[in-house]
């Protein structure tokens, strides 16, 4: 290959990868694929799995149930399909487990979900009752703290103490998308791959070349070790040198 195109090909080795690997990760997580987006759960066919899965893993009463018990059913609920976050909090608005997600046990729901305060308190007063209020609180805090609210849904089931009113919330994060890289995915990001090792190693192989070319024999393969480590402040440093000495 001609030592004056190879430059030429790296830099379009380096464009190509860049946009090979943009374009397998926008497709990836769904940015600029809009079939992916359309066919986000149509049916509803996750968001009924999901739902079954509480129904027969949660406990029907929080009293009976007791930490260790309510524990057990989150380590259940966290292996199953398409669930990717599960948190509890009890009538106070106080997060006890958390299973994936930024928060962490401790934290209130009041101040997660204070963004949405004037949405929440925007309801007929008596519809705000406490557990109606802390199940809005609690998927508000779901929905802004979770990231990708494009592939993510939300659920937000209660559960009843002996007198049948809510003790405890169970709050679940599911992917409504399939975010399993596609054969689309994988090639594009290949091609980056492959067009990004060329440019790095294309430019302190030409700068290999045409060092020699100049006449600086003894120390050619330094410059191209230093671009190889350096890359493009390493091929500025070279042709600037390179420059002053001509």
């Amino acid at each position: 290959m001609p030592k004056r195109n190879l430059l030429l090909l790296a830099a379009v080795a380096g464009l190509g990868a860049f946009l090979c690997m943009f374009a397998g990760l926008s497709i990836g997580i769904g940015i600029f694929d809009p079939a992916r987006e359309a066919g986000m759960d149509p049916v509803g066919t996750r968001r009924q799995a999901v739902e079954r899965s509480l129904a027969a893993i949660l406990p029907a009463e929080a009293e009976s149930a007791g930490a260790e018990t309510l524990n057990d059913a989150v380590e259940k609920l966290t292996a199953e399909q398409y669930i990717a976050w599960v948190w509890v909090m009890d009538l106070e608005g106080s997060i006890s487990i958390v299973r994936g997600g930024p928060a962490k046990a401790g934290d209130s729901v009041r101040e997660l979900s204070a963004y949405e305060e004037d949405l929440i308190l925007a309801l007929e007063p008596a519809l705000l009752t406490p557990e109606v209020e802390m199940e809005l609180r609690l998927a508000a805090a779901l929905r802004r703290e979770g990231e990708h609210n494009d592939i993510f849904r939300h659920l937000v089931r209660s559960i009843p103490g002996p007198d049948g009113k809510a003790e405890a919330f169970v709050g679940i994060t599911y992917e409504a998308v399939d975010t399993t890289p596609g054969i689309t995915d994988i090639a594009f990001l290949i091609l980056g791959a492959v067009g990004f090792l060329f440019y790095w190693l294309g430019l302190p192989l030409w700068v290999f070349l045409d060092s020699r070319a100049g006449g600086m024999d003894r120390t050619s393969i330094l410059w191209g070790l230093f671009v190889l480590v350096a890359n493009v402040a390493g091929l500025l440093a070279y042709l600037l040198v390179r420059h002053r000495s001509e």
